[in-house]
């Protein structure tokens, strides 16, 4: 009961944080027949209520704009009106129009409507940074936000929303919501789910980024959400999968393999000043693996409230629920007794937006965030089992027959975040923005290892109170002849805790100490012709550890045989960043990128291994343990190719390619332990993908458009969706008798393509009303692509080493999943 009145509250009392990572309009108005620039001229945007007019240069700012589409009205006394549709606004991009209005005298009261089209390329985009609008994810072959950051170049999916961006750790991305970063403090993961359905613009930023971004290495990902408009608006969506078109579905009626339910309604309280949003979802998969589940909701509600002019206020609250069960091999016969993976979150914001004249305006937020995470069994630990395994002289070790995991997790953490902003526009040439940003965690988890054993492996945090923050300064200048990012951040941080700095030894404990990091970034871009643009960029970027290498067996528990330790002293991992680019538009319908990039990464989390007998701190170990340090190295290099061609009105292909090597010393935090002496030797690192491609097509017909056959268009209302992705294997270190020395990792898993299909007609009924049906296919050629090779012979279905049952070596996991094809109906208004 306290919870729902504790969301009911929040979803009253919080507010959004999306204009905290807005950005501006900004033009120059003139006498389309004599060139002479309009002063007074006056701006306004039709869905937001905000505008400005022209100074003496016939210029116009419009600042603190959230990513969206928009509808432009510009006026002056004596010209005839012109209306602009179709404005997109990105995040921290500048938007340009140039606005010639024509003479009328005034009497007529004509408008002139035209529609903008969006720029090919951007002279102020100084780093690499990929953008896609709510509309446009509608349109492709996706099932959740994580299929779209797959889709952009420079990424490789690690699992479950986890990503591994230009060669970086999967912990190594921020992921922010409306600005808020919802990172799990304690795995680095990403720690929420959300609908399609609320997205308004999700965000890529893979190369350098600016000042105000701060705790990550290799990215950030920027999901900005929908707000209620003057337009009542609704959507309710029906996506399923069944049995004669899925192998893994009960029946043609039964269980589908997959289903999503979701329901979106936003529009006006008073109109102008008051608008709602709000959207539920419930989806459901079942894997093509012998067993496993993913199923869960999430939900969300939006106020915005406009009390006077310049004055914006966001009120938010967002829910999300999640229930999940991965495929164990061993466990394919009593997958009861295999874990379970539970996820609850909820956050709330508060952000009061104020604008101080017509070329500043403050930003100020406040939010909480609590997630509550279980892996394991709903048993007690005492009643968990001993691994027995099926009995068979030829075969041994294969299927389990009794058994139960050997670990469980409950973490519950939450984080109270304050963010405030203040930007300042003092001419059409410079945007400087400062800000300060804190953030406070509670942290509550409990691990055990090795349930079974005698004396298990406990770590037990309760109640830890660390604290983040920084503050930042930055400035956009914008010439005719360059644009310049240039900022600086910075970053501190306190764990809060007391550690042995001898784990052996009690009386040695020391408290933690606060760590500090200065980071410049800069970025400019240089027009050196009127389609070509030449870019640089560079920064120095920081991360905290996560909070699990921090308090990993806070008790010091030494009965295990190989005791392994957090480091409350740990500092933060650091990389240095360079981006070269190049930028050229062919013709008005066809732009080609080319990126380089290199990346040095040092301070990664690692173990260092102590042996029995050696000295620490002058006294020899009377047992041997390891412990999280910052030792491991790694490098990145590489350059991207995208291609964004505009073939027709109806036709858009946008292809990107990457090239990439990935090398270090340690791939993940935990290569080195046990046991293992630090080898500072380079080697492609597991999550190397030398070649990624990616293709995405889209088609699309309205009302009345598409070919004519005898009267008839019957590709009107259409659209079609094609991806198409292939990528490198990944390395592998190949093991056999009598192999000899190898170097690690120095063969590749099988070369893997996927084609996408998505496919949709609408039919209007009254109205703004529509019904649209469509399809979903992923995997359309039904291609078995390989997931994981035994070392030995470099396939997923042969195995030499030993007698193995066909049945064990066949894994199904060994392969990713069949074609699935989904159907759906989806009602707007």
């Amino acid at each position: 009961m306290k919870r729902i009145i504790f969301l009911s509250l929040f979803l009253v009392f919080a507010a959004g944080a999306e204009l905290a990572f807005a950005d501006k309009i900004a033009g120059r108005i003139t006498d389309a027949q004599t060139g002479e620039t309009l002063i007074g001229a006056n701006v306004f945007i039709l869905e937001s209520a905000q505008g400005a007019s022209t100074n003496l240069k016939g210029e116009f700012i419009i600042l603190n704009v959230r990513p969206g589409t928009y509808t432009l009205r510009v006026t002056y006394i004596g010209y005839q009106t012109q209306i602009i549709q179709e404005v997109v606004v990105r995040t921290d991009l500048t938007t340009t129009v140039d606005v010639q209005l024509s003479p009328d005298g005034g009497l007529t009261g004509d408008e002139v409507v035209v529609v903008a089209e969006q720029p090919l390329i951007r002279r102020d985009e100084t780093a690499t940074r990929q953008s896609v609008s709510g509309d446009q994810i509608k349109d492709l072959p996706v099932q959740n936000f994580a299929d779209v950051v797959a889709l952009q170049s420079g990424v490789v999916s690690a699992g479950r929303r986890s990503f591994n961006i230009r060669g970086g750790r999967s912990n190594e991305v921020a992921f922010m919501i409306d600005g808020v970063m919802v990172r799990d403090p304690v795995s680095g993961s990403v720690a929420t789910n959300l609908g399609n359905d609320i997205i308004e613009e999700l965000t890529l930023l893979s190369g350098t980024f600016n000042a105000e971004y701060g705790n990550a290495m290799s990215g950030v990902i920027n999901i900005t959400t929908r707000e209620g408009g003057n337009t009542f608006r609704g959507l309710a969506e029906v996506n399923q999968s069944f049995g004669f078109i899925n192998e893994q579905a009960d029946t043609l009626f039964g269980r589908p393999a997959s289903n999503l339910y979701s329901f979106r309604l936003d529009g006006p309280i008073l109109r102008d000043r008051l608008s709602f949003l709000i959207s539920a979802e419930h989806y459901d998969e079942t894997p093509f693996t012998p067993f496993g589940y993913d199923n869960g909701y999430n939900a969300f509600g939006k106020l915005t409230w406009r009390p006077v002019p310049g004055t914006k206020l966001n009120f938010s609250g967002r829910y999300s629920q999640e229930n999940w069960q991965t495929y164990r091999h061993a466990y394919k016969y009593i997958p009861e007794s295999w874990n379970i993976q539970e996820s609850e979150s909820f956050q709330g914001m508060v952000q009061l937006t104020q604008a101080l004249g017509s070329r500043a305006a403050l930003n100020a937020t406040v939010s909480y965030f609590r997630q509550d995470f279980f892996r394991g069994l709903r048993k007690p630990v005492e009643d968990y089992l001993q691994t027995v395994t099926f009995r068979n002289p030829t075969f041994v070790g294969e299927f389990y027959a009794s058994a139960n995991p050997t670990s469980r997790e409950e973490t519950t953490t939450s984080t109270f975040n304050f963010r405030s902003d203040l930007i300042w526009a003092p001419n059409n040439t410079h945007e400087i923005k400062a800000g300060v940003q804190f953030q406070q965690f509670n942290i509550d988890w409990f691990e055990i290892i090795n349930i079974q054993a005698v004396q298990p492996y406990i770590t037990d945090v309760s109640g830890q109170r660390p604290y983040e923050g920084a503050v930042f300064i930055q400035d956009k200048i914008e010439q005719d002849n360059f644009v310049l990012n240039i900022g600086l951040r910075f970053d501190f941080a306190n764990q809060r805790s007391n550690f042995r700095a001898d784990p052996l030894r009690p009386e040695s404990e020391v408290s933690s100490s606060p760590i500090y990091q200065l980071s410049p970034r800069i970025g400019i871009s240089h027009p050196i012709s009127a389609s070509s643009i030449l870019r640089f960029s560079y920064g120095r970027f920081f991360q905290n550890p996560d909070y699990r290498f921090i308090y990993e067996n806070n008790f010091y528990e030494f009965g295990t045989r190989e005791p392994l330790f957090g480091s409350p002293d740990l500092d933060a991992q650091r990389t240095t960043a360079y981006e070269f680019g190049l930028i050229h538009q062919f013709s008005e319908r066809a732009a080609v990128t080319l990126s380089a990039y290199y990346k040095d990464i040092r301070g990664l989390i690692g173990t260092e291994y102590v042996a029995q007998g050696q000295l620490v701190n002058g006294r020899p170990a009377f047992t041997s343990y390891s412990f999280f340090v910052n030792e491991a190295y790694a490098n990145v290099r590489g350059f991207e190719l995208s291609a964004d061609l505009r073939l027709t009105r109806n036709l858009d292909v946008l292809g990107s390619y990457t090239y990439s090597i990935a090398k270090g010393s340690a791939s993940s935090e935990l290569e080195g332990f046990p046991r293992r002496i630090e080898d500072t030797r380079l080697y492609f690192l597991n999550f190397d993908q030398r070649h990624l491609l990616n293709v995405r097509a889209n088609l699309s017909f309205g009302e009345n458009d598409g070919p004519q056959f005898f009267n008839l268009r019957p590709l009107a209302n259409t659209n079609l969706g094609l991806v198409i992705s292939g990528a490198s294997g990944f390395p592998y270190t190949p093991t056999g008798r009598d192999i000899g020395f190898v170097e690690r990792n120095s063969e590749r898993q099988p070369f893997t393509y996927n084609i996408d299909l998505f496919a949709s007609r609408s039919f209007t009924l009254a109205g703004s009303q529509q019904i649209s049906l469509f399809a979903n296919v992923t995997n359309l050629l039904n291609r078995r692509n390989v997931r994981n090779v035994y070392t030995d012979t470099g396939r997923p279905d042969e195995f030499t080493l030993r007698p193995q049952s066909e049945e064990w070596i066949l894994n199904p996991s060994n392969w990713y999943p069949p074609r699935t094809t989904n159907f759906g109906l989806r009602y707007t208004f």
